[in-house]
């Protein structure tokens, strides 16, 4: 029962979030779309994590630590570029995809899908005490920089779409979401708990160009 409530816990902040963003979305997509854009997610977290331990024992030999700006840059670039690339590969040829406001909509979705994987395996190994309040805190910071930064590559992939040059775009994106991460992440390791005030700040002055975005896409 407690592996259950901690799972239950780990689950809630990005099917909430999830749950939100969907409802910027006037011309819903199909549940069996999002579930497997979702799952997605899912993979690429596996992904991403196996990458990033290999390359953390390179770091460490080579006296890289994680208070580094190379090893942060490293990892959330590793994290940034799978969820797009799992959620690309899903749904760039479905017949679904069909408005430019789906970019964004669908690349949050992996994005949760991602953060939810985290979420489980940080509550697990916190205990059904502390996951409670960690979750608290996951849900208004990890979790929605989670959603975002993918928001933002979301953006530009559609952006890239309307221009006919989605390459080009996507990186933008792409260099994008990585800054917004690395931000976040440094500023958490430079000013430890106080950092996360912070970054939580900066994801509130994003989110009035994440929204302003949905909305310009949804007139286009």
């Amino acid at each position: 029962m407690t592996i259950l409530l901690s799972v239950f816990l780990g689950l809630v902040p990005g099917l909430a979030w999830l749950i939100f963003f969907l409802k910027e979305d006037e011309h819903p997509e199909p549940k069996r779309s999002i579930f497997f854009v979702f799952f997605t997610g899912f993979l690429a977290a596996l992904v991403a994590v196996i990458l990033q331990n290999y390359l953390k024992g390179y770091f460490l030999e080579n006296g890289i630590f994680g208070q580094n700006p190379i090893y942060v840059v490293t990892f959330v670039t590793i994290e940034e570029f799978f969820k797009f690339i799992f959620v690309y590969l899903t749904i760039f040829r479905s017949k679904y995809f069909d408005e430019p406001v789906d970019a964004m909509v669908y690349m949050v979705t992996g994005a949760l899908g991602l953060a939810t994987v985290e979420n489980v395996a940080l509550a697990l190994r916190a205990g059904t005490a502390a996951s409670f309040d960690l979750m608290i805190f996951r849900f208004l910071g990890a979790t929605l920089l989670h959603a975002f930064s993918s928001a933002i590559v979301g953006y530009y992939w559609a952006r890239g779409i309307i221009k006919k040059n989605a390459f080009f775009y996507i990186l933008i994106g792409l260099a994008a979401a990585v800054l917004l991460h690395f931000v976040f992440n440094y500023l958490i390791i430079l000013l430890k708990a106080n950092g996360l005030v912070y970054s939580i700040i900066v994801l509130v002055f994003v989110s009035f160009f994440i929204f302003y975005d949905f909305e310009k896409l949804k007139r286009t």
